[in-house]
């Protein structure tokens, strides 16, 4: 006879302190996720087929846990364990894992300024600055030009940021008044698609930032055109205005075809 579902199912269960499981990262937990089948499964999670390489492989001074193969482009991936909570440390490190390894790979950077969550705000500023410094695309909204550098004029801010970080691709997102893209000494920009029916606005910045980095995969960094830059933005805000119109975030995204048929009935 056969079983039931519910008698072959395991119980979920919430562990606080993963060490209970794993008491050595390098010795238990890589181990662990680096067999075949977790492995895949973490590449199911991400959009990837993973084939692992190596483990515990020496960069410089370092060495990093995960060393993989992404086998549909034959792209290098590095993965970072952390088994308690990150912070620029582990971010520096990957960054510096990647290029030891030269693992193709663009990094994004998005502040997500959230005042109340810092007990000093001039740590907040540090750790913004630290995203900056190594990022080649950074997305960016008024309040926090405002807060790095003390003006309202976001062409100012976008020319200090330049000046500062040279980073590629600067956007700066600015609500009801649209955004502005930044790259390689030239600014375009497109307006918002204000909605009658906003229900709340969480998410918003982060589909936005989601569908700039859906662009940037499919058209790289270089040699951007005018025409590139406003196809982004537009796009971008016309995903962002449509996500305000639902309740939640990450599950309510819209799809590639939402978007289009939205701007479609805008024009």
């Amino acid at each position: 006879m056969t079983q039931p579902y519910s008698n072959l199912l395991g119980k979920l269960e919430k562990i606080d302190n993963l060490r209970t499981i794993w008491k050595n990262e390098t010795a238990d937990f890589t181990k662990w996720l680096s067999q075949e089948e977790n492995l895949n499964l973490l590449g199911e999670a991400v959009g990837m087929d993973l084939e692992r390489i190596g483990t515990e492989e020496r960069v410089g001074d370092f060495r990093a846990d995960i060393f993989a193969k992404e086998l549909e482009y034959g792209k290098t991936v590095i993965i970072e364990n952390q088994l308690e909570e990150s912070n620029h440390k582990h971010l520096g490190q990957i960054i510096t894992y990647a290029a030891g390894k030269e693992a193709g790979c663009i990094i994004t950077f998005d502040p997500n300024l959230r005042p109340p969550l810092w007990k000093d705000l001039n740590d907040a500023r540090k750790e913004i600055e630290y995203g900056m410094e190594r990022c080649d695309v950074l997305k960016i909204s008024d309040n926090e030009v405002e807060f790095l550098f003390d003006t309202t004029d976001y062409d100012k801010g976008a020319a200090l940021i330049e000046e500062k970080y040279h980073i590629p691709l600067v956007l700066i997102t600015m609500g009801k008044d649209g955004s502005r893209a930044y790259y390689r000494g030239r600014k375009v920009e497109a307006a918002p698609f204000l909605q009658e029916h906003t229900i709340e606005t969480t998410g918003a910045g982060d589909t936005f930032c989601a569908s700039t980095l859906n662009y940037v995969l499919e058209h790289g960094l270089d040699d951007l055109t005018d025409e590139n830059l406003a196809e982004l933005l537009t796009f971008a805000n016309a995903a962002a205005s449509l996500i305000t119109t639902k309740k939640g975030a990450l599950r309510v995204m819209p799809t590639r075809d939402e978007v289009l048929d939205f701007i479609a009935s805008r024009k």
